[in-house]
């Protein structure tokens, strides 16, 4: 008997092997549940699923759709504090890639990196490029995007008006259909609103964003506007609710793991300083020592500088 098999046998197990269009279909479908564990805030959840994605696309043979699966791994472990393992990888795709979604994921997950970085100087370099490619491939949801990374680093670099006006863009761009991305917009365009005098706009961009974000279920990004509707009502003198919604803020930002950190510290700036403007001064100083003690632990004469100091001028909610 032989033990080789016959064509017949060949043909079987050739069908029964996924074909290239249903393991692109699986590929998208995988790529759809990433987008969610994104939207929840399960950003290990979406990594791994990501490697799942990755091995889909290389089993498809179609280089593209690999280096897209790369460049949304990357782009990932970026939003992790993981970029260095990748830096190096996004340039070569950004560099052979004939393709301008591709490039335009390289060079975004790369501005990205070099923002975390504080290298803004090719933080600003990458994210003109991801515009660029962004142009050329005419998708909205990518020129949204990329219009919201130029204004973020202008607004880093206290550009507020330049800022103000890519945030604006992106939202015409992007539309009203409800999005994590969105929402992302909405916050970033009220905080800025609020740095520009001007309130009222500023409670309504940030009102939607956190209506938005509930509307998707996704909780886990809710300390983005609640940081900006902190810093609004401190702008407006409203104490009591700065203070309950950088509290609010600090907890829900402690609930997604070191990549909040940032979101973390600064709620507490703003915290420490409503509760300083409202007379309690005992609070401040626990909120602002919690604080030095926690990104600061060389630096304990902050803590008197913090007290003494409008935080609103030191900080910078996107920096």
């Amino acid at each position: 008997m032989s033990c080789h098999p016959t064509e017949l046998d060949k043909n079987e197990l050739r069908n029964t092997e996924p074909q290239p269009t249903e393991l692109h279909q699986a590929y998208e479908a995988l790529r759809e549940e990433i987008m969610a564990q994104i939207t929840s805030g399960e950003l290990d959840r979406a990594l791994e699923l990501s490697d799942r994605a990755l091995d889909l696309a290389r089993r498809t043979e179609d280089p593209h759709l690999i280096d897209s699966a790369l460049c949304n791994r990357a782009g990932l472990l970026v939003a992790r504090g993981e970029g260095h393992d990748v830096a190096g990888e996004l340039r070569r795709i950004l560099m052979r890639s004939p393709e301008s979604v591709v490039r335009f994921q390289a060079a975004y997950a790369l501005c990205m990196f070099h923002e975390q970085d504080e290298d803004l100087e090719k933080s600003r370099f990458y994210s003109q490029t991801a515009l660029r490619y962004a142009e050329l491939h005419g998708d909205p949801a990518s020129l949204a995007i990329a219009h919201n990374r130029m204004a973020n680093l202008n607004l880093i670099d206290s550009y507020f008006e330049p800022a103000l006006e890519s945030y604006l863009k992106a939202l015409e761009i992007q539309g009203t259909e409800p999005s994590l991305e969105t929402a992302k917009i909405l916050s970033n365009t009220g905080y800025c609103q609020a740095v520009l005098g001007e309130l009222g706009a500023a409670f309504g961009s940030l009102t939607r964003s956190l209506r938005m974000l509930r509307r998707l279920r996704a909780e886990q990004w809710l300390h983005r506007p609640m940081l900006g509707m902190s810093y609004t009502y401190l702008e407006a003198g409203r104490y009591d609710r700065a203070a309950s919604y950088a509290l609010r803020a600090l907890e829900n930002a402690e609930t997604g793991g070191p990549y909040h950190d940032t979101h973390v510290k600064n709620a507490l700036y703003l915290l420490g300083e409503a509760e300083k403007l409202r007379g309690e001064e005992a609070a401040a100083f626990e909120c602002f020592t919690h604080l030095q003690q926690r990104f600061y632990p060389d630096q304990p004469a902050i803590v008197d500088v913090l007290l003494a100091t409008d935080i609103r001028k030191l900080i910078n909610l996107m920096a």
